[in-house]
């Protein structure tokens, strides 16, 4: 069966069972409660009448006198039963009096006046049930008298029969309305899920950049159920899967463009460097020109090369250790590798402060961040200037600034410098490809971070925020923990005294 005839076929088989335990629930114990209802009733309109009888002589009910024929009479109009007096003639038991003779057994007559008190009783006649109540009667000359009620509990057979009549019609159309409602909630559930199988057919067919795939109008996301958030699921995926192809596609344009340039410069000197060579006098020292040019264009194209990996990597959402790390330390280092062009630029490299800053992180990362940023300032700081690192912060977030004197960068621009092949400016000495600062935000999320620019008077000066941790801790990152994607990095303790 189709999912529209499972769902009202459930629906149905629900309902049905339902209607089913309430009859059962309902029908029987009716009619058990009216019969003892009805059989109550009859039983307190005797009593009531009791006082009467017991105020008769025995001549009234021997004699049969008027006065007693209207008790009688009475109490067969209340009751709407069978009325019989019988005394204890000898040892018999003899009917002085019967509104309706039919049978002659009077046994729950013996046993009231045996226990001088009131006998109800049923008894089955055919399908129905008949009350038979036996109530002594002591008269006032001493003599002793039944008054026997006999009376079919009809009524209360009636009574379950409409209501039984009255719920097989209501259960009849409880059935159908459930039918209707259950195939119409179907059909509709069923047609909303087929355009989304459509939709989700033609986005596979003519993919992210087809015309027809427009989130709003190919899925559904105006329902406010299940269906709607399914289709608005499906809608932001599909989003967010076109912004990617759209960035993937612009990253290769851009790629391609800057491999371009560098290999188009490459080869052209290396074609000049051949002519020199083949000339019948060799031009030496044009040609060690050339050799250089073609030496840097080389490493170029390796730093880009480079820097694409890393990029391919972080989108891979690589594992990035997590370990404690002094961030001082660490500055020194990696500014010692930049000494000698600072020395060449005239620029001072300060590092700040002396006494120990501890971070969590992975140190080739951080490494490879701080490069970016004192590679950044050497090519826009202003000769006879310094490059500050400053390591700061507390316990829970540790910083590392680095501070520069150059042109800085304009507030609309500090978030583009982030983005992939954004370049900064035009006052650098030498020119990237605008990937480093990428690189290294990227880089900081991976390791539950940031890297961001921060306002200052003059200049640029950009932070690197980490978690912290005290001289105390270290840590590292198990084998299957990720990257920026899924936060930061689970950290676990390990004895500082041991290495990483």
């Amino acid at each position: 069966m189709g999912l529209r005839w499972r769902l009202v076929a459930a629906l149905v088989l629900v309902s049905g069972a339902t209607l089913g335990v309430a009859a059962l629930a309902l029908l029987s114990p009716l009619e058990n409660r009216l019969r003892r209802d009805e059989l109550s009733a009859l039983v307190n309109t005797a009593v009531s009448f009791r006082p009467q009888f017991d105020s008769l002589d025995r001549s009234d009910i021997t004699e049969l006198t008027p006065r007693f024929r209207a008790i009688v009479g009475d109490l067969q109009t209340r009751t709407h039963a069978r009325v019989v007096v019988v005394g204890i003639v000898g040892a018999t038991r003899e009917p002085f009096y019967d509104t309706d003779p039919v049978d002659t057994s009077f046994a729950d007559a013996s046993a009231a006046l045996a226990r001088d008190a009131i006998v109800v009783g049923q008894q089955a006649l055919g399908d129905e049930s008949s009350a038979r109540i036996a109530m002594p009667i002591s008269l006032e000359d001493g003599g002793r008298f039944a008054v026997l009620l006999r009376k079919p509990l009809s009524d209360a057979s009636a009574a379950v029969q409409t209501v039984t009549r009255a719920f097989v019609v209501a259960a009849l159309a409880g059935l159908l309305a459930a039918l209707l409602l259950g195939f119409g909630i179907a059909t509709t559930l069923l047609r909303r899920l087929r355009r989304l199988r459509q939709a989700a057919l033609a986005l596979a067919e003519g993919g992210l950049a087809s015309p027809t795939a427009d989130p709003n109008a190919t899925f559904d996301v105006t329902g406010r159920d299940e269906i709607g958030d399914l289709g608005r699921a499906f809608a932001t995926m599909q989003e967010r899967l076109r912004r990617e192809e759209q960035s993937r596609h612009a990253f290769l344009a851009t790629a391609s463009h800057e491999l371009r340039t560098p290999l188009s410069g490459l080869r052209g000197m290396l074609e000049l460097l051949e002519e020199d060579l083949a000339a019948p006098k060799p031009d030496l020292e044009d040609a060690r020109r050339q050799l250089s040019k073609a030496q840097e264009q080389s490493l170029r194209l390796t730093t880009l090369a480079n820097d694409l990996l890393d990029l391919s990597r972080l989108d891979s959402g690589i594992d990035l250790r997590c370990e404690g790390l002094e961030l001082g330390e660490l500055s020194r280092a990696v500014a010692a590798e930049f000494e000698a062009r600072a020395e060449v630029r005239r620029l001072e490299l300060v590092i700040e402060p002396v006494a120990p800053r501890w971070a969590t992180g992975d140190p080739g990362a951080v490494a490879r961040i701080l490069r970016i940023l004192i590679d950044n300032a050497l090519r826009f700081a202003p000769p006879g200037s310094a490059i500050e690192v400053i390591a700061g912060g507390d316990s829970q977030h540790a910083r590392l600034a680095i501070v520069d004197d150059g042109p800085g960068v304009e507030p609309d621009q500090r978030e583009r410098i982030f983005e992939r092949f954004e370049r900064g400016g035009t006052h650098a000495v030498g020119t990237g490809f605008g990937l480093g600062l990428a690189i290294g935000r990227e880089l900081a999320r991976a390791m539950g971070g940031e890297l961001a620019i921060v306002e200052c008077a003059t200049g640029a000066r950009f932070e690197l925020e980490l978690p912290g941790a005290t001289p105390d801790q270290a840590w590292e990152l198990p084998p299957a923990q990720p990257s920026a994607a899924n936060g930061p990095p689970t950290r676990v303790a390990r004895d500082p005294t041991q290495p990483a």
